[in-house]
């Protein structure tokens, strides 16, 4: 009798702390990582991207955030291997212990190479033996790398979850956890193919929170299995009633917002003179004062912000600021418009979004100069990108008033008004319809952010409800 207390009281502390573990994981990462990431973009004056939680940035190598997802992986790899010795026991087949036993070793593997990134050095480096050297950097050989292995692990998941996960409490968040972890590797592989990395911020913490979206509700998939309180006769209403809301109402959310960013902080990519790979940049480092100059010729549609890649470098630890100036060749004492912004001191360049005051609208095709001047103090550097591959042919490039080399070019962006004009929003119709590869980035966003919002409302249910409440009739409920 004493022993069967113990052991109650044992399931019930392991119960709460699940609970409180799934409770924190959405507070940690939806809360402090994802709504302020999202609200950043829509709004860097608001919430300059600076102030976000930086060991939250999965970016960073060896951060906390790595070191999170890696401990989180490797939770969700020892409730499958958990599960596959508990349904070894109680079962007949082998089709539910195989299929939890490879999730087990396919998360534990990707938990191991979090840390130290191996996995995306081990792609690297098979590329250029299957495919050869001039196929190292080609967009498509990272697909015809992967897409096999994929094919293969989504064909056995769905043999696994066809026939060895008959209970929808079980099965339901296998498949969307499934699911969103093949969609973070199409969005890592097709990332290079699409419009050359435009939502290259919302793209990267779309995938980030896809990866853990996809472990958190694999491993909510396994802890029900584990528990063995899938119902017997599972109830044909149960999709619909626990999982079709959220689904929608994520849906609507995601439809909803999107609009309304479209309409109020989406910018339509006007200039793109940003390099396709590394080795075509350099970094320029201008001491205070000092300026580079760039020519353009003005596109159809005002100029609302100006993105430069930027870096300062202070021994004393203090912040800086890159200047922007508009003017005209014929008269470079009247400036059109003006732009700051504070530079923070860091070793590696990062995108600064300065705003243009007033929003620069010229003539279409007229010629004009942007002036990058560093206001910084005496002894320190403003560092600039530049790219060699002449990405901008139609204006020269000058170094505080000195020509600079032909192929050079200033790495820059230029994005139109935020403001919901008729002529903004007739240009972003036109810059959709102009590439099919935009809707397609459109398409995998709105999947994408709608499972990274119905995933906390999953966990946060199972938190408070317990997992796999729904038929406790009886232990061992799937069937072979």
């Amino acid at each position: 009798m004493t022993r069967l207390a113990n052991r109650t009281v044992v399931l019930r502390v392991a119960d709460w702390t699940g609970r409180l573990l799934l409770l924190g994981a959405v507070g940690l990462w939806w809360g402090g990582h994802v709504g302020p990431q999202l609200f950043s973009l829509a709004f860097p004056a608001l919430l300059s991207p600076d102030h976000l939680l930086r060991p939250l940035d999965p970016e960073l190598d060896e951060g906390l955030a790595n070191t999170l997802s890696a401990a989180t992986l490797l939770i969700v790899g020892l409730l499958a291997f958990a599960s596959a010795i508990a349904r070894w026991r109680r079962t007949s087949g082998m089709t539910a212990p195989a299929g939890w036993g490879v999730l087990g070793v396919v998360a534990s593997a990707i938990a191991v190479s979090e840390m130290s990134d191996t996995h995306n050095d081990a792609v690297v480096a098979a590329l250029p033996l299957v495919f050869g050297a001039e196929a190292a950097d080609a967009d498509w050989a990272r697909i015809a790398l992967l897409g096999p292995l994929l094919a293969v692990f989504a064909l056995a998941m769905w043999i696994f979850g066809r026939r060895g996960l008959a209970t929808p409490a079980v099965r339901v968040p296998f498949v969307l956890g499934i699911g969103a972890w093949l969609l973070a590797v199409a969005f890592d592989s097709t990332q290079p193919i699409l419009l050359n990395g435009q939502d290259d911020v919302l793209g990267s913490v779309v995938e980030e929170m896809l990866e853990l979206s996809g472990a958190l509700l694999l491993g909510l998939s396994a802890a029900t299995d584990l528990r063995g309180n899938a119902a017997s006769r599972p109830s044909p209403h149960l999709f619909r009633d626990r999982w079709l809301k959220p689904l929608l109402g994520s849906m609507a959310l995601v439809i909803v917002l999107g609009a309304l960013a479209f309409v109020v902080a989406f910018r339509v990519l006007l200039i793109d003179a940003r390099a396709t790979i590394d080795h075509d940049t350099l970094d320029l480092r201008l001491s205070a004062q000092e300026s580079v100059m760039q020519e353009l010729r003005m596109p159809a549609d005002p100029v609302g912000r100006i993105d430069l890649q930027l870096a300062h470098h202070d021994p004393n630890g203090r912040a800086g600021t890159a200047a922007i100036r508009i003017t005209e060749p014929a008269n470079p004492e009247r400036t059109l418009a003006v732009g700051s912004v504070e530079v923070p001191v860091g070793d590696r360049p990062r995108w600064r979004s300065i705003d243009l005051l007033p929003p620069l609208a010229e003539a279409h095709d007229q010629q004009l100069q942007i002036w990058v001047i560093a206001d910084i103090t005496p002894g320190t550097q403003l560092q600039v990108g530049v790219t060699q591959a002449d990405r901008y042919p139609d204006g020269g490039f000058w170094i505080n008033g000195e020509p600079g080399e032909a192929h050079h070019d200033l790495q820059f962006v230029a994005y139109g008004a935020a403001e919901p004009t008729l002529s903004k929003l007739q240009a972003v119709w036109q810059t959709i319809s102009s590439d099919w590869r935009w809707p397609v980035l459109l398409l995998r966003l709105a999947i994408g952010l709608t499972l990274i919002t119905v995933t906390p409302v999953a966990l946060i249910a199972a938190a408070i409800g317990g997992l796999g409440r729904e038929g406790r009739s009886r232990p061992g409920g799937d069937s072979e």
